[in-house]
């Protein structure tokens, strides 16, 4: 089956505007501007690396950042940040279209978040399954519950995490450079194949050498 497996956030959607503005809310003295916190975060700078750095070891471990973090992380007022990739709309229709089976896999907190979010960027049909971990559960336990194959799927991530996802449960593993880390951080990963975002699938060494012509 000809599927493909997508992660949300840093390959689908933009959301550094969302986490910076709740960086910014909770730590407004730091000052930090939307390049500086997003170059920390492409070169694998955690927010408590980046405290402890900036503000000291006592500081993070007395305050009660990330507990804040998760719970306003979803809210809606930063939600409505987010905005989809340029190209990312037409590359799901035409993928759809010419028969791909499309998965959603995040690990987002609450699905009826993320439906909300399929539904206004016109994307409710697109997915024949989407998975939310929930901070429950994890990437590839969701993706192997029922025993599924993924020997002939594609698996698309901007993390560290989605790559070893993709290799645990045997998909093919393309790195988008869109999101969250630079190509130095995710080469660390090995990654069969990194693109600069993912309306090049298409033009992908994967879609050349298992599905002929792209633009046939």
């Amino acid at each position: 089956m000809k599927r493909i497996i997508f992660d949300f956030d840093g390959t689908l959607i933009d959301s550094r505007k969302r986490l910076f503005k709740l960086f910014s809310y909770l730590e407004p003295d730091l000052k930090l501007s939307f390049d500086e916190y997003w170059n920390l975060k492409r070169n694998g700078e955690s927010h408590e690396k980046i405290l402890r750095k900036l503000k000291g070891k006592m500081y993070f471990e007395q305050s009660d950042f990330e507990g804040k973090w998760m719970k306003l992380i979803e809210d809606n007022y930063y939600l409505n940040l987010d905005t989809p990739f340029e190209g990312v709309t037409q590359l799901l229709e035409r993928l759809k279209a010419d028969g791909y089976d499309l998965w959603l896999v995040t690990a987002r907190q609450y699905s009826s978040k993320v439906d909300d979010q399929l539904i206004n960027f016109g994307w409710h049909n697109m997915f024949s399954k989407t998975l939310v971990t929930g901070q429950i559960m994890t990437k590839k336990d969701l993706l192997l519950y029922g025993g599924n194959n993924f020997k002939h799927s594609i698996m698309i991530g901007d993390t560290g995490k989605d790559i070893t996802t993709a290799q645990e449960v045997g998909a093919y593993s393309i790195a988008v450079l869109s999101g969250f880390l630079c190509f130095e951080k995710l080469k660390i990963y090995n990654p069969n194949e990194c693109l600069s975002n993912v309306t090049e699938l298409y033009h992908s060494k994967f879609f050349k050498s298992n599905y002929g012509n792209p633009l046939s």
